[in-house]
């Protein structure tokens, strides 16, 4: 399982190695209340995301959250 801290606020996608696209993923960022933002588990979709590169030699794709679907 993939745990994200917290999105990227300016796109409001989450980034994601290439290779644990496959994984379920869950948004670990909590309200002021202490409530999950997003509370479900999510699945990537079956989509082309454009591959950016970052520091350590990760593939990554940015996928936006409206885009990710609930499985639970």
């Amino acid at each position: 399982m993939i745990i994200i801290k917290e999105p990227i606020w300016k796109t409001r996608s989450i980034g994601v190695d290439i290779e644990r696209r496959n994984e379920p993923v869950q948004i670990s960022f909590r309200k002021v209340d202490g409530s999950l933002l997003y509370p479900h588990t999510y699945k990537i979709p079956d989509k082309n995301y454009p591959i950016k590169w970052k520091k350590g030699g990760h593939d990554l794709i940015d996928v936006p959250i409206n885009d990710l679907e609930v499985i639970c």
